[in-house]
């Protein structure tokens, strides 16, 4: 108990992202594939209080509680925030409380506009912040949610085809357990390899100037991608390079190849990127 309100207060609390709802205010667009944490709360005075409590991805999904006779313990951050609704509600007087996942998706598709005045680029780099506010097409929840609390919720986020309403269960996200404690238990882990560095191929120097001397094999993931990041940061800033065309499968979440080609772009290169 000590342990998880401690934790709470240190870690959690200052991250929570609590949305009050309330007849005639609008309900601020939620993230798209987020977890919320529908709240409803019966008051004294008679009345009823919904809430919507974020489940962000600065919190860890999971919290290692201490442990007791050699044994490992963990708590989703979805039931430690459940554990501590009195601390989050705590100027409410209410006799009872629930909460309930949710989840939505909004429309992905990107949509043009036939204004001829813009860009593609511009047209398209529209679209996609239009993406983070479409309209849902799929809301997820717990089945054991109040149908009224789910009703309330569709009526404020104007949901009225069922085809988009699924029923879950407890528990959302569940891509979040590839990040799933290893508890001290390293035997159930692949060892880590660290990346080898390009045999006469220094970070420290000039790639451009490497290169023009004589060709390298970068073999990734056997050879550190630092060299590709250098590479592109390098091109980034010559003023010789005007264009950069490049090919991406995937990326990082906090990606160092967009950051460095967002940099180009800033500096005046022409930036081609195929994802």
């Amino acid at each position: 108990h000590g342990f998880i309100k401690d934790y709470f207060i240190q870690k959690v609390s200052p991250a929570l992202v609590t949305i009050i709802l309330n007849d005639g205010v609008r309900l601020p667009n939620l993230k798209d594939s987020a977890a919320y944490l529908a709240i409803k709360m019966l008051l004294r005075t008679g009345g009823t209080q919904y809430a919507l409590i974020e489940i962000s991805k600065s919190m860890d999904r999971f919290v290692e509680l201490p442990s007791i006779d050699g044994n490992s313990y963990i708590i989703l951050i979805d039931d430690l925030l459940r554990y501590c609704m009195s601390d989050i509600f705590n100027i409410f007087e209410y006799s009872e409380i629930s909460a309930h996942m949710i989840k939505i998706t909004r429309d992905g598709e990107l949509d043009f506009e036939s204004d001829l005045s813009k860009s593609f680029i511009e047209k398209l780099a529209d679209s996609v912040k239009h993406r983070q506010i479409g309209e849902p097409v799929r809301f997820v929840y717990d089945k054991t949610i109040d149908e009224s609390t789910l009703q309330y919720l569709m009526d404020k986020m104007g949901i009225d085809s069922k085809d988009s309403i699924i029923p879950g269960g407890r528990y959302h996200n569940r891509r979040d357990y590839m990040g799933f404690p290893s508890l001290g238990r390293k035997d159930l882990l692949y060892d880590k390899i660290t990346p080898l560095p390009i045999k006469g191929l220094s970070l420290a120097g000039s790639i451009f100037a490497a290169i023009a001397h004589k060709d390298y094999l970068l073999y990734a993931p056997y050879h550190t991608f630092s060299y590709v990041v250098k590479f592109l940061r390098e091109a980034a800033l010559d003023p010789k390079v005007k264009t950069i065309k490049i090919t991406i499968y995937r990326l990082a979440e906090i990606s160092h190849v967009a950051s460095s080609l967002i940099n180009a772009a800033k500096n005046g290169k022409k930036v081609t990127v195929s994802i």
